[in-house]
């Protein structure tokens, strides 16, 4: 009988709502501090994956620029920069813009939206004086 007291009694100690407590909360701060590494973890691996793509990204960058120092050292490549950049010709070279339809339409109704708007303004003063 005193062996089932015992037992009874450690029972009832062991299943106390203070005993769940107190074992939640040692869980909660065992399982905190873990949680917070695998966070941590988890953006350690994203911030290391897009440091990757920008240093693949820099390196063809770099490519590019190699590429484009190289051609910038011939005079052909110094001719072509240039025209790129500014609108010069070499003696004796015609330069032409070529305007397409669709262009030429909407600079033509520009110009005619501006005319009316010119037309109706002195048109209103005049229409003030009358």
């Amino acid at each position: 009988m005193r062996e089932f007291r015992q037992r009874s009694q450690f029972r009832k100690i062991f299943f106390s709502r203070f005993v769940f407590l107190l074992l939640f909360v040692a869980a909660t701060l065992l399982v905190a501090p873990a949680f917070n590494a695998y966070k941590k973890g988890k953006h350690a691996i994203l911030r290391n994956d897009a440091i990757q793509e920008e240093v693949v990204e820099m390196e063809k960058r770099k490519s590019d620029l190699e590429a484009s120092i190289g051609q910038l050292k011939t005079d052909s490549g110094i001719e072509k920069e240039i025209r790129k950049k500014f609108p010069v010709k070499k003696p004796g070279e015609e330069f032409v813009v070529i305007i397409s339809t669709e262009d030429e339409e909407e600079i033509l109704q520009e110009n005619d939206q501006e005319q009316q708007e010119f037309n109706s303004f002195f048109q209103k003063l005049l229409n003030l004086f009358n």
